[in-house]
């Protein structure tokens, strides 16, 4: 059994169609996920999140292009100490 999910059965789950799962691939808001030894993308549970994540934000009204900071990780700082 193959790990993962194609990305027909990663639309069906995130409620949306594959060529919005694409459309995300191109914005940058979904990873897209390395061929399989048979050529087939395979969706993993981190992806199908992501899917859902933006999904819903969009849903919720949030243009995509406004989305795209928040997935996009940020150098952690170390936080400074004020003088006690």
């Amino acid at each position: 059994m193959r790990n993962g999910v194609t990305i027909g059965q990663a639309a069906a789950f995130g409620g949306v169609t594959v060529k919005t799962v694409r459309h995300y691939h191109k914005l940058g808001l979904v990873k897209e996920p390395e061929r399989d030894s048979s050529g087939y993308r395979r969706y993993g549970s981190a992806e199908l999140l992501r899917l859902v994540q933006v999904r819903t934000l969009a849903a919720a009204g949030v243009p995509l292009a406004r989305s795209r900071p928040w997935w996009t990780p940020t150098p952690r700082s170390t936080p400074s100490r004020s003088p006690a």
